[in-house]
């Protein structure tokens, strides 16, 4: 949608970060990037397109509204409280590290 005009890239940030994290209570550790926040990021790589497919998720839900839907941009990490737990070699790891 960016890529679209749709939405702005600071709305991509402050939509599904910062104003859930805000309106849940959370605005003391999520939703920013600055020292003593969680660092939940996604890195993607904008020259790489990509499609969503529901079977290829790990997810604890069995759905995603997204499912068929082709990206102009691929992810290519996944970090969570600073820890990467998807990473270039396209590996889903758990907290420690260990390849799920």
């Amino acid at each position: 949608m960016v890529g679209e005009k749709l939405v702005s890239l600071p709305d991509v940030v402050r939509v599904p970060a910062q104003r859930p994290a805000e309106r849940f209570g959370l605005g003391a550790r999520k939703g920013w990037l600055q020292t003593g926040f969680d660092a939940d990021i996604l890195v993607i790589d904008g020259n790489r397109s990509s499609a969503i497919r529901r079977p290829e998720q790990l997810s604890k839900v069995d759905f995603t509204p997204f499912d068929g839907r082709d990206f102009p941009f691929t992810l290519v990490r996944v970090f969570l409280r600073g820890r990467e737990v998807f990473g270039p070699d396209g590996l889903a790891r758990d907290a420690n590290g260990i390849v799920l």
